[in-house]
């Protein structure tokens, strides 16, 4: 073979490589942007399933506490003291709010009167275990529609025994029919010291005949 063949066949071989070679790198760029595509296609699946997920996520914790909530609502309501203040700012004493949970009122018509039986659910629990006689401060007495037909706001009151009372009430000349004792504050005492009026809400119907 003479040399002008043999460049001529090293220049085709040169060429064929040449072409070859920019070919295997076209083919690893495509590759790499494939793969880049991919890895981008992949992120953006993975987001878009946490976006989801986050969301399930807020909406449980969500529904968790508005389950607390209605937990909490639900329960029994805490007896709290709440001061008194004169018109300065001053504090004069003292008032027990929400008691209507911690307090059993029943009533019972004997001879044109009305007996209330009157129980702390828990005695040794303050303020109850301090006082020595308990009652009600005031109260009214209403038929089935509303109508007051007796009202009285001075303290009945006598002395406490293992946490329970018992107070009359004298009706009068209250017709024959359905009535209901409406109680708003009940009070506590302790020699030596100031009454205590403890606030709530308590409903007793009654029949007279």
């Amino acid at each position: 073979m003479t040399s002008e063949r043999l460049f001529e066949v090293l220049g085709d071989m040169d060429e064929t490589y040449i072409r070859e070679a920019k070919g295997i790198k076209k083919a690893e760029s495509r590759r790499k942007s494939d793969n880049t595509e991919e890895i981008a296609m992949s992120t953006r699946i993975i987001k878009n399933l946490k976006r989801p997920m986050i969301a399930i996520a807020a909406l449980l914790l969500i529904v968790c506490l508005s389950g607390m909530a209605v937990w909490a609502t639900a329960g029994k309501q805490q007896g709290f003291f709440k001061d008194i203040t004169r018109w300065d700012g001053a504090v004069i004493g003292s008032v027990y709010e929400q008691a209507t949970e911690e307090i059993l009122l029943d009533v019972d018509v004997v001879d044109e009167k009305l007996i209330l039986e009157i129980e702390m659910v828990n005695p040794e629990d303050i303020p109850y275990r301090a006082f020595e006689e308990f009652g009600i401060q005031s109260y009214e007495i209403t038929d089935l529609e509303g109508n007051i037909v007796k009202a009285e706001d001075s303290a009945k009151i006598t002395e406490v025994n293992n946490g329970t009372v018992t107070v009359s009430l004298l009706l009068g000349q209250i017709p024959a029919g359905k009535y209901q004792l409406i109680v708003k504050e009940m009070i506590g005492s302790k020699k030596a010291d100031q009454p205590l009026v403890l606030k709530g809400t308590w409903v007793c119907e009654f029949v007279v005949e």
